[in-house]
């Protein structure tokens, strides 16, 4: 399942790299603009209140996902999954159709990206291919490592964990930057370096890749590891 997760990465960077430079099929990078909110925006209500009420609606879709999925989880489809995924073999054996379960699988996963990718747009008012880099395609990794895979409480709390590492990273190494800037300067007499803003950014790469690391080492299985339900 892991070679399989990078496939789909590859092949999936081949089909937006060719989708990009079909201008004559997609509109090549060009953005799609304005996008409209399905709550009334800040033009209406304000800022901070148009802002409430987006992440109220967001978060009910969310939970209502979440409840979907639980209940999808334990069900008797949700274990027919779960036995496909621990062993094929076996389940092969049980007279399980391996290749059909995995298309459903790759299908839920595709509505649900669309939905979240919805939200995003709709929330930028914005449609911009250029926007989506491959580094953010690395969060989906982290966000289902960190926590444990299977785990869909531990994917919503690995999301927002890895939301907050990503933008304390930046001040944190600007921090460590400057300090070792100052005793560069103060020891040895060093010339600071320039573009430490920019430099400091790309820090966040580094603390990222270095969690999945330290996590894939020390917690292969997660800090919330998947409580497999046994059943009598």
């Amino acid at each position: 399942s892991d070679y399989l997760a990078i496939a789909t990465l590859g092949i999936a960077e081949i089909i937006k790299a060719f989708l990009k430079n079909s201008d004559w099929l997609t509109r090549g990078t060009a953005t799609v603009s304005p996008l409209p909110w399905p709550t009334p925006g800040p033009a209406e209500l304000g800022f901070t209140l148009a802002r409430a009420i987006y992440l109220s609606v967001t978060a009910a879709m969310i939970a209502v996902i979440f409840f979907l999925l639980h209940r999808a989880y334990h069900a008797p489809w949700g274990r027919m999954i779960r036995a496909i995924r621990d062993n094929e073999v076996s389940a092969a054996a049980m007279g399980k159709d391996i290749n059909k379960r995995r298309l459903e699988i790759f299908v839920l996963g595709c509505i649900l990206m669309g939905v979240g990718g919805g939200a995003l747009a709709s929330f930028n008012s914005l449609f911009d291919p250029q926007g989506y880099l491959p580094l953010n395609h690395t969060f989906l990794v982290l966000v289902m490592v960190i926590l444990g895979p299977g785990n869909n409480l531990g994917t919503i709390f690995g999301a927002v964990a890895v939301y907050i590492i990503w933008l304390m990273s930046e001040p944190l190494a600007l921090f460590l930057m400057n300090l070792a800037v100052m005793f560069g300067e103060g020891v040895f007499g060093w010339d600071p370096p320039a573009n430490l803003s920019s430099r400091a950014l790309q820090a966040r790469v580094l603390v990222i890749g270095l969690l999945i690391t330290l996590v894939l080492r020390f917690a292969p299985k997660g800090l919330l590891p998947e409580n497999v339900p046994h059943h009598q």
